[in-house]
């Protein structure tokens, strides 16, 4: 069984921090994924809510247990942000979190992780994620790019990022990321090729695309080799454990 949720939200109301390329990142996946045998559903702005983020995640771990040797795969295109660590397993004092909508919009990497951690071991989960989390380098022309970065009400000031989203996937074997950019980075929503898009997923989707049969370690390499470039700093980050280095990308 092949399963996906792609979840895109460009309208955050009130805020003043609309994006632009979070539903054309959807659509990018979206396509990919169905082409390559998955059954996909999206959620996009009011209906991309953190607790539909974690009710598909739910979902999905539950059929994939059900079916076994099943892969299911996570994308989100959003604003991150970060929270104050309730748990004391952030060494600088906070959670990173998915921003998306509703009344419980935030989606902790602490959530995120324990309903991964219940995935039976014969499948594979990739999670997919175009967002940051640390606000620290803010790039110009606004209205061509934007940080894909919104502080949080509940925090006053912001402070230098020293962890990344979801580091504690790195204990499980079968989960792999795909993130946009390395820590103290922003993810551009930008322009390119006459439309927005989230840059990672523009050249992601692009690079397999291009390489149907692409690894893990090999993707790597190769978004590497794309990201960055002289338009976008953001350092791609591709993590996995290393049973699962020469499995397929999707």
């Amino acid at each position: 069984m092949k399963i996906a949720r792609c979840f895109g939200v460009n309208d955050y109301p009130g805020t003043g921090s609309d994006l632009s390329g979070c539903l054309s990142d959807v659509a990018n996946w979206a396509e990919l994924l169905r082409n390559r045998g998955y059954n996909v559903a999206t959620r996009k702005n009011a209906f991309a809510t953190g607790s539909n983020y974690l009710s598909a995640l739910e979902e999905m771990v539950e059929k994939c247990n059900k079916a076994g040797h099943s892969r299911m795969v996570l994308q989100n295109s959003s604003h991150g942000t970060y929270v104050t660590d309730n748990d004391g397993d952030e060494a600088d004092g906070r959670d990173e979190a998915l921003y998306l909508r509703g009344r419980h919009s935030l989606v902790t990497d602490d959530e995120i992780y324990s309903r991964l951690k219940l995935l039976r071991a014969d499948s594979l989960a990739v999670l997919i994620c175009d967002s940051c989390f640390s606000g620290t380098m803010h790039r110009g022309r606004p209205a061509v790019m934007k940080s894909r970065f919104i502080l949080c009400p509940k925090h006053k000031r912001k402070i230098n990022s020293d962890s990344s989203m979801f580091q504690k996937t790195a204990d499980l074997p079968n989960v792999a990321l795909l993130s946009a950019c390395a820590e103290g980075e922003t993810a551009a929503d930008a322009y390119i090729s006459g439309r927005y898009n989230g840059a990672f997923s523009y050249y992601a989707c692009g690079y397999l695309r291009a390489n149907q049969t692409a690894d893990f370690k090999s993707f790597r390499r190769g978004i590497g080799s794309l990201l960055p470039n002289r338009k976008y700093s953001q350092t791609p980050q591709v993590l996995f454990h290393a049973q699962i280095s020469e499995v397929e990308v999707l």
